[in-house]
């Protein structure tokens, strides 16, 4: 996606795929999260769309190299 820089739903699954394959083959463990925003339509009318562009946008950014996530548990 241009805005948010995330993937769509045929790159994550090709992505998630390949995880799956690499964490099979290495008897790694893998932790797979998605997040669906509901009522994105809503925060637009509120806000505006570019409003909501910026909700997006400061979701997106909690993605895995933002430092929300763990390399081990």
């Amino acid at each position: 996606d241009s805005l948010t820089g995330l993937l769509d739903h045929s790159q994550i699954r090709k992505k998630l795929a390949e995880a799956i394959a690499t964490a099979k083959s290495e008897g790694m463990k893998l932790t797979f999260a998605l997040v669906d925003l509901d009522h994105i339509g809503e925060v637009n009318s509120v806000l505006g769309s570019t409003g909501g562009d910026r909700v997006l946008q400061t979701l997106s950014g909690y993605r895995t190299g933002s430092g929300c996530c763990l390399d081990s548990d």
